[in-house]
């Protein structure tokens, strides 16, 4: 099965749409993420640098899940857990599925750090997760579109 870029961001914006608790899905540069366009809880998907090694492509995302911090800071606890919970439903749901989906989340773990972010009166909190997943490279030049 040859998996490409495409068809990894509608698995995991289809994932993510099927979530009773995510609200909403969105991927790009973390600069174009503003606060007051989605709804929450949301996961984002930054894609970072990535790399090729012979018949693998590591293709690695920065997955942040957050929700909106209310302003007296009383959810604080409950978005900071409730969002690592979700965030390890999505790991959970991709890890060693290759057969499923044609690429597995990288063996050696899923870093994740605490994350925040606030915009004018608007503050999200949650989870950030170092996604690298594994795709089968066909290294082929003759499938090279060229004359």
């Amino acid at each position: 099965m040859n998996v490409h870029f495409k068809e990894i961001i509608t698995e995991l914006s289809g994932f993510c749409n099927a979530h009773y608790q995510i609200k909403s899905f969105g991927w790009g540069d973390m600069s174009t993420l503003n606060t007051k366009d989605h709804d929450y809880p949301m996961v984002w998907l930054n894609p970072t640098a990535s790399n090729i090694e012979g018949n693998q492509f590591n293709l690695n995302f920065e997955m942040v899940v957050v929700d909106l911090l209310q302003q007296n800071y009383n959810n604080k606890l409950d978005a900071m857990n409730d969002m690592l919970l979700i965030g390890n439903d999505v790991v959970s749901e991709f890890w060693e599925d290759e057969d499923t989906y044609g690429f597995t989340l990288n063996e050696d773990g899923v870093p994740v750090y605490p994350y925040a972010y606030g915009e004018d009166d608007s503050f999200t909190i949650g989870w950030m997760f170092d996604i690298s997943l594994e795709i089968p490279n066909h290294l082929n030049n003759c499938n090279i579109p060229k004359s």
